[in-house]
This record gives C-alpha cells, structure tokens and sequence, in this order.
C-alpha cells in the first residue's frame, strides 16, 4: 500500500529541528534585531497596548516556539489563561523546560498545545486574543491561517502578528492576505452561491439525487452518491425550510462563529438561514432589527442569516464608510467629491436609517445600494386597496 505524506514548506520543517529549537532563545531570536525588531521586550509591551481590550480572557499564542512571548504573556497576569500552541514538537519540549526553570510561571494557568494553525482545536468564537510573534511567513498558508485564526476570535477580539519580508516578487503570496485584510474563506462563498436541491448532473438516473451537501474542500455542492468521492473532505449537509436553504446551527458553529446569528428550531434542532431573507412588511413587535435587511429579530441577536453576517462582516471592514455616527451629527463630505457623488452618499445614509435609539449605521457604499434594499427601506404604509370590478 503506498503511502502520502504531505509536504511542507523549508521554513516549517526547519523549526522541528531539535538543533534549531535548542538554540531559538540562545542567539537566534536575538538575530531578528538586525532585520528591524525592536526586541522581546519591546515586543511584548506594543502588543499589550493591542490586547488592553482583551484582558480578563483567553490568549492564544500560535507558532510559539520556545514560549518566549507565551511565558511573558502568562507571568503579566493579565489573561485568565494563556496557550501556548505550536505544530513542532521540539519546540514545545524546549517551551517546557523553560517553564519548569521558573518558578513565577508554575502557579499560572498556562496550557501547551501542539495543533496546526490552519486546523486550530477551538471553538468558533471562543478566543478573546490571538498572538503570533514572527511567525507568519512560516506558515504554509497564511491566508487559510488568518480565516481559522479569524473564526476562533469571538466578536470584537484582537489578533496581533509580525513577520518579516524581504519585498520581492516571490513573497507577495504572504503580503496579499494581509493587504486585502480578513478574507471570508472560499467554503462560505460556496455555501453562499452554489445551488442545492436540484439534480446532480453526474447522477441524473439515480434515485434521491438532490444536491443536499457542500463540500468545504472542493467547494461544490454534491449529491449523496458523490460522498463516497469526498468521504476525506470536510462536508456540511444543507437543509430545506419554508423554501429557504439552512444549516445546523451545531455544525456551522464549528466553521464560523454564529453568536450573532438568530436561529430557528426545526424538529428539535437549531438551524441558521444560509441566504439573506429581506422582510416585506415591518412588525411592530419588535424593536430589534438585522443590521442588513431590517428582518424582525429577537433580542439580542443582530443577523437574521449567515448571508446578512457575512455582507456586514464585509461593509464594516470597508473605509470610509463604514462607522457609526450620531443622528444629530451632519455628515461632512470631502471637498473633492462631486455633487452626484454627494446626493448618492445621501439617499445610501437616508436608506440604512436604523430604528435604534437615534443612530445612522453608514456601512454601505453607493454603488451597492440595490433594488431589493430601496423597496425593503422605503416606507411600507398600505396604500387604498384595489378590487377588480364586479363581472
């Protein structure tokens, strides 16, 4: 039988070496300061100012190495708990014998994991901090690293890492990730346009040939005949409800954080709408609106779908746009803007008008304004209804 191993970069398999992960701490690290790192202990204080909204909570420091930033963070005393992760072996060895030579660090809740930054063993939404200090140019894929690393952070988390490049040609493939900024992965744009519940084209003569599951890794939508090609893959089964395709909720959370996502029950179970759902008419029985869509929504969730998250996940990383601003602020425009420019900018403000205690949320840009969110924004008053004529 013929066996696959999987092949990684140089630059991870050098930092297994029990020679490298020996002398990490003992020269090596010192050696960064020549390509412009200000130092350890510099370091470390610049990302305590970046995780001050953090304290109190889980910090995960990935690519640890010898734990020369996990043992700081863990003796500040300033998370509840501190992991130290890493995918090599020699490097978690040599991060505890350090812990065992100090006697400070015995007594803190500090936890040595070994896992691979694009597999992270978290929940979704269950890490208040994530620190990785000169270590993303080893990953193998730093833009698949940067989405789970982006799916363990609860909302409003912090992620703080550094590398170091030399600028050319063949680095940009690190750069890119980072320059775009957090990047939904391919899996949920898939799950997001792939067409489910009509027939595979492979299996058009077999019965039950519905394509009801998406595969995360091929980012397709498959039929149950077509699991067995995919039984290595990682699959999510879609479901039907009132004609609107959902998800488990219990399965989803362990892809993407769902806190904010109102679900729905259906024969005992949790599901989360996968497309955006827009509401005719408004409901006075509720103060609590989706952020995207303006659908009704109990307290205290703000998406009605994952369609609506995501779509905000996306207006809220957008500049300049996207902020929040009081109703009684004028907005204030840049000189070089034209007037049309002007009047869209003011229907776009004038259209995601929230119900919500006097506040305008000015997350979508003019050009995305489309048809569905003017009719759904619009005043929804019933006009005289009109009646055929009697025959």
């Amino acid at each position: 039988m013929k066996e696959y191993n999987e092949v990684k970069p140089a630059r991870t398999e050098l930092f297994r070496s029990p020679l490298v992960s020996f002398l990490y701490e003992r020269g090596w690290r010192q050696n960064f300061n020549q390509s412009g790192f200000p130092g350890p202990d510099e370091e470390f204080k610049m990302a305590q100012e970046y995780f001050k909204p953090a304290e109190g909570g889980l910090l995960v420091d990935v690519s640890c190495g010898s734990g020369l930033f996990s043992r700081k963070f863990a003796k500040s005393g300033t998370y509840s708990k501190v992991v130290a992760l890493d995918f090599s072996e020699n490097m978690l060895r040599q991060c505890y014998d350090f812990i065992k030579q100090d006697i400070t660090i015995l007594n803190t809740n500090l936890a040595l994991v070994r896992a691979d930054v694009s597999r992270l063993p978290f929940s979704s939404g269950s890490v208040d901090a994530v620190h990785a200090g000169a270590a993303l140019h080893c990953w193998p894929s730093p833009s698949n690293a940067i989405a789970e690393i982006c799916r363990i952070l609860r909302s409003g988390g912090v992620f703080v890492g550094t590398t170091f490049l030399r600028y050319s040609a063949v680095t940009s493939w690190i750069e890119r990730p980072l320059r775009e900024g957090f990047q939904k992965p391919a899996w949920l744009e898939a799950l997001y346009s792939q067409k489910f519940f009509v027939g595979c084209s492979y299996h058009e003569t077999a019965k039950k040939n519905e394509k009801n599951v998406c595969c995360l890794d091929c980012c397709i939508s498959i039929c149950p005949h077509c699991v067995p090609s995919h039984r290595y893959h990682r699959l999510l089964q879609v479901r039907r409800y009132v004609y609107h395709d959902v998800v488990r909720l219990e399965d989803l959370q362990k892809l993407i954080d769902c806190s904010n996502v109102q679900a729905y029950t259906i024969n005992s179970a949790k599901v989360v709408f996968i497309k955006k759902r827009p509401q005719n008419r408004q409901f006075k029985g509720s103060g609590n609106y989706c952020t995207s869509c303006d659908r009704s929504l109990q307290e205290p969730f703000i998406h009605c779908s994952l369609g609506c998250k995501t779509w905000d996940d996306e207006m809220t990383n957008e500049t300049p746009h996207s902020t929040i601003v009081d109703s009684d602020e004028p907005m204030s425009w840049s000189s070089g803007s034209s007037a049309s420019e002007n009047m869209s900018m003011a229907c776009t403000q004038e259209i995601v008008r929230r119900k919500r205690s006097g506040l305008y949320v000015c997350g979508r840009s003019a050009n995305k304004v489309s048809d569905e969110d003017m009719a759904t924004s619009m005043s929804r008053r019933k006009g005289i209804p009109h009646r055929s004529p009697l025959c």
